[in-house]
């Protein structure tokens, strides 16, 4: 045994003291992560380059979203190793030889990294480089095969060979940042860097016609005037000087002098432009990140409403209604600030219905609260707002955060700001009635035996909040169908084609509907009704998540090569067992409640009229 250990020792000691064992870092293509900053860069103040607009895909932005972006596609984190994206972004661009050797694109996964020649991924090797992969021959033959296969050929591409793609994706675009290429990294930089699309078009736009921005490595491509060439190439080269000098003054004034340049190209002929004031607006509200503080905010206003629930306090309550209140007028400042920046609705992608629904969900908990004048209710709205805000921010390639342009078929069309809001209403009452299901059945588990009037009591306001919220919420959502309908006719010139989305819509109305129904017709009691709400809510998440990811329509994102996040199958698992659970409970009860008529009577009879909570 001491033998075996002395074997051991001297072997770690020998690989330690090898010239293998030297600590690898960001420069060389083998380190695990990069350092944290990657560079340093006391003295430099990024707040004027932030503030540069640039357009990418046909939106007007600053400098701020674009390297966001950026940072997203190849690293998949907005804040890569939490440096700030507008600084790693400038450190590809004027340092093209760390983006080549430094670890910065995201692993596939390790079936696909296998079968292509690609480093696998590992708990410490999450990313890996321009160089490595330059290396491999398996790798880059693999990556021209599936390019002719879906773009010359137009063929079926596999799962593994699209994801493939968006691997190759994130290297192409952290080559084009750095101004090298990613067949060859060797290469040399362009001398003004790779993408950034601030240069606009010398001709006017024309209508119908894209106006596309260049990029000053173009810049000698386009028939500007040699003045303002020049002035564009001095103020960036000025920007890169004082970059690596790490002159904070320099760099301002050169940042300052890069913006005067672009100005005087009048940029602002593009259509969809938008001033200074509004770029510096989104800059300002990326620094903020109000979603992101909101889960934190909901948090607190969920837990001063629960604790008043056992203390009995209306000290604890009054604070939880005033921070609903506060939450909210937050929440729709935020949305609106996003809305006015973005010139559009604030629901036109996967993220701001995300953001409405958790708006929607503390409003109507606080309207239902005043109402009610029970935390039951603050309760369910601020854990329904905290879960989609923490779901918004979980995962930025999924949701995708930053402010984009509609897709074609939104575009001037008055019935999103009707058809979405409305919908994505009806989801929030919907899950907020699904909440109070789950907090009816985890007290009925404590308390359903209890002969005790105050339980009991507590159990039928529960009962009734939970009750009243699905009528509301049923209304809207067959609002939403049918404003979806004209919508669709209008766009797709048929009221209804049993797309997925359509189908899952209306099979949550069905469910929710028979849950009505059971209830004043008398087959569901106040048990019932509670285990109805699970079902009801493993459609309505389906409605929202599985008919976009899973099946393939004209609502889907399924194939989109985005990580779809996996946890609501889990979820759907859970609530099996939380439904077999109470419904065995309930069976194991019934000749508890068979032997007391009275309990039975307090606990299950069904609504005789508009129930208050004071009943």
């Amino acid at each position: 045994m001491i033998r075996n250990v002395a074997i051991l020792l001297t072997i770690a000691v020998v690989s330690a003291c090898s010239s293998d064992a030297t600590p690898p870092n960001e420069h060389d293509g083998k380190a695990a992560v990069p350092s944290v900053p990657v560079v340093e860069k006391a003295g430099i103040d990024l707040a004027a380059i932030r503030r540069i607009p640039v357009q990418d895909n046909l939106r007007y932005q600053p400098l701020e979203t674009f390297a966001r972006v950026m940072v997203r596609r190849i690293t998949g984190k907005d804040r890569y190793n939490k440096t700030d994206p507008v600084f790693l972004f400038l450190h590809w661009r004027f340092s093209p030889e760390a983006a080549v050797n430094g670890r910065f694109i995201k692993l596939p996964s390790k079936a696909t990294a296998n079968r292509y020649g690609i480093e696998t991924p590992a708990p410490m090797t999450t990313h890996t480089s321009l160089a490595l992969l330059a290396r491999s021959d398996t790798f880059m033959n693999s990556v021209m095969e599936v390019r002719r296969k879906k773009f010359v050929e137009q063929a079926q591409t596999e799962p593994q060979e699209d994801e493939l793609w968006g691997f190759w994706v994130r290297a192409a675009t952290l080559a084009n940042v750095a101004g090298t290429s990613a067949m060859d990294p060797d290469k040399p930089a362009a001398p003004l860097g790779g993408i950034l699309p601030v240069i606009p078009p010398v001709e006017d736009p024309v209508p119908a016609e894209a106006y596309v921005f260049l990029s000053p490595e173009e810049l000698e491509k386009t028939t500007w005037d040699a003045e303002r060439k020049d002035a564009i190439a001095v103020a960036l080269n000025g920007v890169k000087e004082a970059w690596h000098a790490d002159d904070g003054e320099a760099f301002t004034a050169s940042s300052d002098e890069f913006l005067a340049a672009i100005m005087a190209m009048n940029p602002e002929r593009g259509t969809g432009w938008v001033d200074q004031e509004m770029i510096d607006r989104e800059v300002f509200l990326n620094k903020l990140n109000p979603f992101s503080h909101l889960r934190f905010i909901y948090f607190t206003v969920f837990m001063l409403a629960l604790l008043a629930v056992p203390f009995k306090s209306r000290v604890l309550w009054g604070l939880a209604v005033i921070a609903a209140i506060g939450a909210a007028g937050f929440h729709c400042w935020a949305l609106a600030e996003r809305t006015t920046i973005s010139g559009r609705a604030m629901i036109g992608n996967l993220y701001e219905s995300a953001l409405f629904l958790g708006a929607a969900a503390m409003i109507l908990a606080v309207i239902f609260e005043l109402v009610w004048r029970r935390s039951w209710l603050t309760i369910a709205g601020s854990f329904v707002a905290m879960l989609m805000m923490w779901w918004a921010q979980s995962n930025p390639e999924f949701w995708r955060p930053e402010i984009s342009k509609l897709q074609p078929v939104l575009i001037n069309n008055s019935l999103i700001h009707i058809h979405v809001p409305t919908i994505m209403a009806s989801y929030a009452v919907l899950a907020l009635a699904v909440v109070l299901g789950h907090v009816y059945l985890i007290m009925w588990w404590k308390n359903g035996t209890s002969t005790d009037t105050h339980r009991l009591s507590e159990l039928k306001h529960i009962a009734n909040f939970m009750f009243w919220t699905i009528p509301v919420g049923v209304i809207l959502l067959f609002a939403g169908i049918v404003l979806g309908g004209v919508w669709a006719d209008a766009s797709w010139g048929r009221f209804w084609g049993n797309d997925p989305k359509e189908v899952a819509s209306a099979v949550t109305f069905v469910t929710f509907v028979i849950v009505i129904h059971g209830r004043w017709a008398g087959w569901l009691k106040d048990m019932g009704t509670a285990l109805g709400t699970l079902v009801g809510g493993l459609a309505l998440l389906w409605t929202y998540w599985g008919a976009n990811f899973i099946q393939s329509g004209l609502h889907s994102y399924a194939g989109s090569a985005a990580d779809i996040p996996t946890w609501p199958l889990y979820y759907a698992g859970i609530e099996v067992l939380f439904f077999g659970i109470s419904g065995g409970l309930y069976l194991a009860r019934k000749d508890i409640y068979a032997s007391n008529p009275d309990m039975a009577k307090k606990m299950n009879t069904p609504p005789d009229g508009l129930m208050s909570a004071s009943k």
